[in-house]
């Protein structure tokens, strides 16, 4: 069972359960008390990072309410994420540097450079760091992905097409 709290008495919980509906996961609609030796694990979300909160439960963001389980085969059709940016943040000039100018809608690249690449991302998406630093260099790429690639997976649905990111071609 995987849920948020959103609630605490002495021995129960309140929880909004995260439910299987199809190929995504989404919120109940209702919150559920559960009593409190029901739970298996919790994962404190600290300083607002929701983004860790939920891969520390295997799942990633589609939107408000709806996820995917890291450990399952999207759907071609499902998007990549959600972007967990606040509106306090913004882009800084290091950002810009590392970002490519607006342009055309997102294709993958050709050629050998852009084969091994690909190799390296999907390598990167079966990774799991192993030391308190490597999960915080994780989780910067993590961001930096959520922030730029799910704006471009949007501009692509609205175009009536999608690219899974997370799994270039071969």
């Amino acid at each position: 069972m995987y849920g948020e709290v959103c609630g605490v008495h002495d021995n129960a919980l309140d929880v909004y359960l995260i439910e299987r509906d199809g190929h995504v996961w989404k919120y109940t609609e209702d919150w559920y008390t559960v009593p409190m030796e029901s739970w298996e694990l919790h994962v404190p979300v600290r300083d607002k990072d929701y983004l860790r909160g939920y891969r520390d439960l295997g799942f990633r963001p589609l939107g408000d309410d709806t996820f995917v389980k890291l450990d399952e085969e999207p759907d071609a059709e499902i998007p990549i994420g959600m972007d967990l940016t606040s509106d306090e943040e913004e882009e800084t000039e290091s950002d810009r540097e590392f970002i490519a100018d607006e342009g055309p809608v997102f294709t993958f690249a050709r050629g050998k450079f852009a084969e091994e690449t690909h190799d390296c991302v999907r390598e990167y998406s079966l990774w799991e760091p192993a030391t308190q630093d490597e999960w915080r260099v994780k989780h910067f790429i993590d961001y930096l992905d959520t922030k730029y690639c799910v704006p471009q997976a949007e501009e692509l649905f609205w175009a009536g097409t999608n690219i899974n990111f997370l799994k270039p071609p071969k």
